[in-house]
């Protein structure tokens, strides 16, 4: 691990960066992905499904590839600066078309809403430019809501179906219920289990939080496409998604692999570190093969 690493993870446990964030009355409408903020030198087109953002960013060049980006935030929180410059790194430097959808989330809302909008983007990016190759991208939350989508196409026969999809740490159980949890939790300086534990709940909302729309961990892993997931020793996502590794590798119709990031934290791919530099290198190598 970088000392850069070393660096962030002894911040983020002094500022208690784990219990800070206000999963009730979490800030709204800041606007991270508002055209104005974008690359001036990247093309946008934004339009809203329900008042929710939908956006693409295209680079000068012309491409089909083309990112569907979920952000995280534990289903509370709207998408960063940091996801913000990430999604301009894939354009800027990769040449993809990224989609960015600025989803329902709890406690205004409920996993019925963000699944409604979401497959509602889709269909209207998809209809858009229809001759690109879709991917998804989704760190934490947004990880799980790729995976929990990739079930939803696939039983529902939407398609384009992405052709590939990587996800960063996705929060694959709400309920938090794996017995292996608790070795984590104290390695972990980014994410609060009674936090978590309450945010699942309000997403959820009157869905059974051990549902697959909610929870994919409890859904089947046929069919679903090709599959990269990362994670880092140091969260408490690890034994879920190791788990669920295992679940993607025996079930056919799936191609999947696990990257671990050893002692890293939590998302460590959104955060400008030299090892989310090589994981970066290692996305774009795997939308593009």
């Amino acid at each position: 691990m970088s000392l850069f690493s070393r660096t962030f993870i002894f911040i983020a446990k002094l500022a208690k960066l784990s219990e800070r964030v206000n999963y009730k009355t979490p800030k709204r409408n800041t606007r991270e992905f508002a055209p104005s903020k974008i690359n001036k030198k990247l093309q946008t087109d934004e339009w809203f499904i329900e008042g929710h953002q939908v956006i693409t960013i295209s680079p000068p060049e012309n491409t089909n590839h083309h990112i569907i980006f979920l952000h995280g935030g534990a289903y509370v929180i709207e998408g960063q600066d940091i996801h913000r410059k990430l999604a301009e790194r894939f354009v800027l430097e990769h040449g993809f078309k990224v989609s960015y959808i600025e989803y329902p989330l709890a406690p205004e809302k409920t996993v019925i809403d963000t699944h409604r909008v979401v497959i509602q983007a889709y269909k209207e990016i998809t209809s858009k430019n229809p001759t690109d190759k879709f991917y998804f991208f989704g760190d934490s939350a947004g990880g799980g809501l790729a995976i929990a989508l990739l079930q939803v196409f696939r039983e529902k026969n939407i398609t384009p179906f992405p052709i590939h999809t990587v996800v960063v740490s996705p929060w694959l159980d709400v309920t938090m219920g794996n017995e292996r949890i608790s070795e984590f939790e104290k390695k972990d300086a980014i994410l609060s289990l009674k936090n978590l534990k309450e945010a699942g709940s309000m997403y959820a909302g009157s869905v059974d939080p051990k549902h697959p729309m909610v929870s994919p961990m409890f859904g089947s892993t046929e069919n679903l496409g090709s599959i990269l997931m990362f994670v880092g020793t140091h969260e408490v996502f690890f034994p879920d998604c190791v788990e669920f590794a295992e679940k993607l590798k025996n079930s056919n119709g799936t191609n999947a692999q696990l990257i671990i990031g050893e002692e890293l934290f939590h998302d460590w791919v959104v955060v400008p570190l030299p090892e989310s530099m090589n994981t970066i290198k290692t996305i774009v190598n795997f939308f593009k093969s």
